[in-house]
């Protein structure tokens, strides 16, 4: 008697870190075989194709993605209600949430919930082997099967779980529990996985990636060097470091970037403002001097480096004379990237108890076009210079100074996952473009 083989998609929404969840969901699946599609083609009206499960993995970091979320649960509704979809799994930050912001009409017809630590089991809960188990979100940590979505050469690598801040903007530690690391082996038993299957570039995240290890008596100096060793007996790889806390940015780790091979001189370094009054009500480290020195500090020990920030605008306390102190801030570090988030009060937090700003989104608008004019300045610098690039399609790939899906691009030809050399010609507000050499 043959086996009817299942099929399933997944909807994933939300952050990278919510994208390794995503992967390891439809590992589990594919692991056990589960046909996967891609949900993109699902959803076409065109498409003939049915599925047997949607796995939605949603976000609830902010107001507009837990109105994705919603916007994303109702579309597979209708598709399951035309017969396209058989079953549907919610997922992530979201699932958590449900009762207090999903419809009841939609709860209805959503048939299981994977919590954030039993991922790793998603096979055996929609097959009814195992029931959800609630188990702490860090569980998801587990070195379990991952089925890599996107670009087939750079891949993320959660390094830890939860977060011990207390922002009062953010519903993080809410919902994702206390801050949780890996072993240090661990992950380089994933990185020697991900390396296998032709990864050229991994990014690490966490909620507070230069906190790594302080649960473990370890520190994140200590595993750039484990990944260095590793680099010694592999082929060349990238590493770049996401989401480190200002004050957590110490000499000892910006030296241990400095020196390694394999980790690119990329500081990705979340401020949310500038101002020491809004600093302070945002319960961040105020001392906006302490900040504008560790930039300097970043930028006198590299010959060239990247810095990275995200800013938040309109949060309650913030007037007109703070937020031009951020734009006067701004300009004076001059950041090489950044992203800006318009402020959403979120439920349960100290934030949402204030009185916020209507400007935040005129604000962020006024934040882009400083940054704009900031960002070709800083790529005009680099045009003249050769340059490793990593191809990411046929046309188009990034320097080490670039991460994947947030930062701007060179357009060059070359085989995709593959290191060329090429030199800027020319640059645009965000991106480049450059010859082979």
């Amino acid at each position: 008697m043959s086996i009817i083989k299942k099929s399933a998609a997944l909807v994933g929404l939300g952050c990278d870190k919510n994208r390794v969840d995503g992967e390891k969901i439809l590992g589990s699946l594919y692991e056990h075989g589960y046909t996967i599609y891609d949900s993109h083609e699902i959803f076409k009206n065109s498409s003939r194709q049915k599925i047997d499960l949607l796995v939605i993995n949603t976000c609830a970091f902010i107001g507009a993605a837990r109105d994705e979320a919603i916007q994303a649960i109702t579309e597979a509704v209708d598709f399951k209600r035309l017969g396209k979809i058989k079953l549907i799994a919610v997922s992530g930050c979201f699932g958590i949430a449900l009762n207090e912001y999903c419809p009841a009409e939609l709860k209805k017809e959503i048939d299981f919930f994977i919590g954030a630590g039993d991922i790793g089991q998603a096979y055996e809960i929609v097959e009814g082997i195992k029931k959800n188990q609630f188990r702490p979100p860090a569980d998801s940590l587990k070195n379990t099967p991952r089925l890599l979505l996107g670009n087939p050469h750079y891949a993320f690598l959660k390094v830890a779980e939860g977060c011990d801040r207390r922002c009062s903007f953010c519903t993080i530690p809410s919902l994702r529990g206390k801050y949780v690391s890996r072993s240090i082996k661990s992950i380089l038993d994933e990185t020697k996985i991900l390396l296998s299957k032709g990864i050229k570039e991994i990014i690490i995240v966490s909620q507070d990636t230069s906190s790594f290890g302080k649960d473990r008596g370890k520190r994140l100096s200590d595993l750039i060097d484990a990944l260095d060793k590793l680099r010694n007996n592999s082929s060349k790889f990238w590493v770049r470091l996401h989401y480190l806390y200002p004050s957590k940015v110490t000499n000892e780790l910006i030296e241990a970037i400095a020196g390694s091979d394999c980790v690119v001189p990329y500081f990705d370094i979340p401020i949310q403002h500038a101002h020491p009054d809004v600093l302070r009500l945002m319960r961040r480290p105020s001392n906006h001097i302490e900040l504008q020195k560790l930039f300097e500090r970043i930028r006198a020990r590299f010959r060239e480096v990247s810095l990275r920030t995200t800013i938040i605008t309109g949060h309650p306390g913030e007037n007109k004379k703070q937020f031009d102190f951020l734009l006067s801030f701004l300009e004076s570090v001059q950041f090489d990237r950044l992203g800006v988030i318009p402020y959403s009060p979120e439920p349960g937090t100290f934030s949402a108890t204030l009185s916020a700003s209507n400007k935040a989104d005129e604000r962020a608008k006024k934040v882009m076009e400083l940054q704009r004019e900031i960002s070709k300045k800083r790529l005009e610098m680099r045009i003249g210079k050769k340059y490793s690039i990593l191809m990411d399609s046929e046309k188009f790939g990034r320097t080490e100074f670039e991460s994947p899906e947030i930062d701007g691009v060179v357009e060059v030809e070359g085989k995709r996952g593959n290191f060329v050399s090429a030199v800027i010609e020319s640059v645009t507000e965000h991106d480049m473009k450059a010859s082979i050499v």
